[in-house]
């Protein structure tokens, strides 16, 4: 997708028009969906791979990209800082930490340069839970990806939400995993909206 193609999905998969601005070299839509709680979602990330790969159902590689978004009860300025030093870091990285489900992002509160008063520090790339069981995805056909030089791949575009996470929350993911840490915060019912918790 071309940057006006992943504006216009981005855009249908969320119940208010996001305006998108400018963060680094990325494109973050921003909105307020109402209770104090901001959003901010890229545009324009599913240009940078990753390293992801997977096949269709006729056996054919499909490169597999994403649109980074997070959720939180903050201003517009610090969830579109969060998500464009995410995709910067992620870019950077090339590869040696893929955007999927899992990933952690050490640091990103300091990178998005959030105000100290937000105890949160790390990001967590996740499925989304914002759909329910549903994670949105653009599938684009061989020759028809838009905007750059693909060769003969498709691609596969997802949705991952980036999760912040407190210095405890993180080294409990580092000691225990990923997976046990998504339990202990249902289990107790942290407010992964709140940025100060």
């Amino acid at each position: 997708m071309n940057l006006e193609e992943g504006a216009y999905w981005v855009n249908s998969l969320f119940p208010v028009d996001l305006g998108f601005h400018r963060v680094d070299d990325f494109h973050v839509g921003c909105a307020n969906l109402g209770d104090s709680q901001q959003l901010a979602c890229s545009a324009d990330f599913g240009r940078v791979d990753t390293g992801l790969i997977t096949q269709d159902q006729g056996g054919q590689t499909v490169e597999v990209r994403s649109e980074l978004f997070t959720i939180g009860r903050v201003d517009e300025i610090a969830a579109a800082r969060v998500v464009g030093a995410a995709a910067a870091f992620l870019r950077a990285a090339k590869g040696s930490i893929p955007a999927q489900p899992g990933s952690l992002i050490p640091g990103l509160g300091v990178l998005a340069e959030l105000d100290e008063k937000f105890t949160v520090r790390h990001g967590l790339l996740s499925v989304p839970y914002v759909w329910g069981r549903e994670v949105p995805q653009m599938t684009e056909a061989a020759g028809d990806v838009h905007g750059e030089e693909t060769g003969e791949a498709g691609r596969l575009t997802v949705m991952l939400q980036i999760i912040l996470l407190t210095d405890d929350e993180r080294d409990f993911a580092l000691t225990y995993g990923i997976g046990d840490l998504q339990q202990e915060l249902t289990r107790t019912g942290v407010d992964l909206l709140d940025w100060q918790r």
